[in-house]
């Protein structure tokens, strides 16, 4: 579910660069397809329906767009799972899939019934963390993004706390991104970065968009890189004993919660079956 259908680093030209996301939705805005702020209420009525209609809600997701003021971003989830949760009962798993919010805002929604949160930092590279994502770099900045992850930890525990990458954007054919050795290299430092305080790193296969930076198709990286780094991700995994914290009891079976493991999100699904398909009958 959306609490929020707008990014507001696009009308300034701050949005990521990467992303397709962000002209996607004010284009819908524009062509009053969809609201900058959905009615919560309505979220959370249809949220009801399905649930009466025999589907057994295991994990409820909220995420959306963005704001430079990320203490009023916060508010609108907020409001949407409360809304919700007043007319369901709370599902096995609510995951927070946003901006990284400050300790305050964390507490809350875990005191509202929130038990994992995702905070993607999207790039590693220090010197291009601010050219590639502008307006995370106003509004948060990398290191208190960082320090907020470490936050979440103690509130969410070991095993609830997740931040991905767009893995490949940062070695894109431009002048003063990194060389793919360097890129794979520094993603592998990323996670073990992140798994050394308790938190789950991950990534997604970056998707260049003409229309987004004047990216073409063959810019990324070719499969065999990808699969690399899928491989080494899985190791680290293993190196530091997180799939028994994300509930996996052994290799080969479908993940137990699926808060930061759904293997049926098609942009991570590639890393969630590595442990589901191994050793599986």
């Amino acid at each position: 579910m959306s609490p929020l259908d707008f990014c507001a680093y696009l009308k300034k030209d701050d949005a990521c660069k990467y992303c397709i996301l962000s002209p996607a939705m004010d284009i819908a805005i524009q062509r009053k397809i969809m609201k900058p702020i959905p009615d919560h209420k309505i979220i959370a009525e249809a949220v009801e329906i399905a649930c009466k209609e025999d589907v057994k809600l295991r994990d409820l997701k909220l995420s959306g767009g963005a704001l430079y003021n990320t203490k009023k971003e916060a508010e609108y989830y907020k409001s949407c799972l409360s809304a919700i949760l007043e007319r369901i009962d709370p599902p096995e798993e609510i995951t927070i899939f946003s901006q990284a919010f400050d300790k305050e805002d964390q507490m809350d929604l875990k005191e509202m019934g929130a038990t994992n949160v995702i905070f993607n930092l999207e790039v590693w590279n220090e010197q291009l963390w601010p050219k590639l994502l502008p307006g995370k770099s106003k509004a948060i900045g990398r290191e208190e993004w960082i320090k907020r992850l470490k936050d979440a930890v103690d509130i969410f525990g070991r095993g609830h706390v997740s931040c991905s990458f767009v893995a490949g954007f940062e070695c894109a054919p431009k002048q003063g991104f990194l060389t793919q050795e360097d890129s794979f290299n520094a993603y592998l430092t990323a996670f073990e970065f992140l798994l050394k305080r308790d938190i789950v790193p991950s990534f997604t296969i970056w998707t260049p968009y003409p229309l987004v930076g004047g990216f073409k198709e063959k810019d990324p990286p070719d499969t065999e890189w990808y699969l690399r780094l899928g491989v080494k991700h899985h190791e680290m995994l293993e190196k530091y004993d997180m799939y028994k914290s994300l509930g996996f009891p052994h290799y080969g079976v479908d993940p137990p919660t699926l808060g930061l493991y759904c293997y049926y999100c098609f942009s991570m699904q590639f890393l969630r079956d590595f442990p589901r398909l191994i050793n599986r009958d």
